[in-house]
C-alpha cells in the first residue's frame, strides 16, 4: 500500500468501512469502528517498520566499541588528556635520550652541517606546505639570531623542496629527500623541534604555539647559565 493509498484510506470514517463493498476490496471484515481497528492493524507495520535485527546488533556493536575505546583513552592519558593536553609518551626519540648524530650537505651545497655529541643545538623539521611551517620560519630567523653568538647552531630540515629565499637564511638550511633523517628522528608530524645539548635531547616540540616559543627560550637561558656556572 502506497503513501497516497494510505492518506487515502486515513480520511475514512468508520461509515466507510461499514460499506461490503469497500471493506471487502482493503481485506476488512466488519463495520463501524470494527473495521477502523482492522485498518489500523493492517497499516501499522506500514508506516511504522521494525528496524531489521542485524542493523541493531551492528550498532550495539559500534556504541560499545566507542566506548571501550573512550574509557582506554581516558585511562592511558591521564588527568589532563580531558583538557586537549596529551600525556601519552611521544615517538621516539625523547627528552634525556641520546639524539641521532650526523653530517649532511646544506641544501645549497655550500657547505656541510654536523650534528655532534658536543654543543647545543636547535633542530627543526619543516614542510613547504605545512602553515605552521611558515609562521615558525621568523621566529627560528629571530632566535638565531639572537643566540648565534652564544655558540647555538640553528638548523631547518626540509623533508620536500625548499622554498625560494631561504638561501638568505642565518641557520642551516637542510633538505632530507631521502627521508634519512626524518625517518631516524621519527617525525610523524611537522613542525617537530628538537633542542639537544652535548648529544642529549632536553626539549622535544610538536606543532608551533607561542607557549612552545617561550618555552624554548627558558631552556635555552637554562642551559646556557649553566654553561656559564661550570
Amino acid at each position: 500500500m502506497d503513501f497516497a493509498h494510505r492518506q487515502k484510506l486515513s480520511r475514512y470514517d468508520g461509515s466507510t468501512f461499514a460499506n461490503p463493498a469497500v471493506g471487502g476490496r482493503l481485506g476488512l471484515h466488519g463495520k463501524g469502528a470494527r473495521g477502523a481497528i482492522q485498518l489500523g492493524r493492517r497499516a501499522y507495520p506500514v508506516l511504522h517498520p521494525k528496524p531489521p535485527a542485524n542493523s541493531v546488533k551492528r550498532l550495539v556493536v559500534v556504541v560499545c566499541l566507542i566506548l571501550a575505546v573512550a574509557v582506554g583513552y581516558r585511562l592511558a592519558g591521564g588527568e589532563q588528556t580531558g583538557t586537549g593536553t596529551l600525556t601519552l609518551p611521544q615517538p621516539s626519540p625523547n627528552r634525556g635520550e641520546r639524539a641521532p648524530l650526523f653530517e649532511t650537505q646544506e641544501a645549497d651545497g655550500s657547505g656541510s652541517f654536523e650534528l655532534s655529541d658536543r654543543g647545543v643545538y636547535v633542530l627543526t623539521f619543516w614542510n613547504t606546505l605545512n602553515k605552521d611551517t611558515a609562521q615558525a620560519r621568523p621566529e627560528l630567523v629571530r632566535l638565531t639570531r639572537e643566540y648565534e653568538d652564544e655558540g647555538v647552531r640553528f638548523a631547518a630540515v626540509y623533508l620536500d623542496s625548499v622554498p625560494d629565499g631561504e638561501g638568505e637564511a642565518p641557520y642551516a638550511v637542510l633538505r632530507d629527500g631521502s627521508g634519512v633523517l626524518t625517518s631516524r628522528y621519527n617525525v610523524k608530524r611537522v613542525p617537530r623541534l628538537f633542542l639537544i645539548e652535548d648529544g642529549t635531547i632536553q626539549l622535544v616540540q610538536n606543532g608551533f604555539y607561542a607557549a612552545n616559543e617561550e618555552q624554548l627560550e627558558d631552556e635555552l637561558a637554562r642551559i646556557l647559565d649553566d654553561d656559564k656556572g661550570t
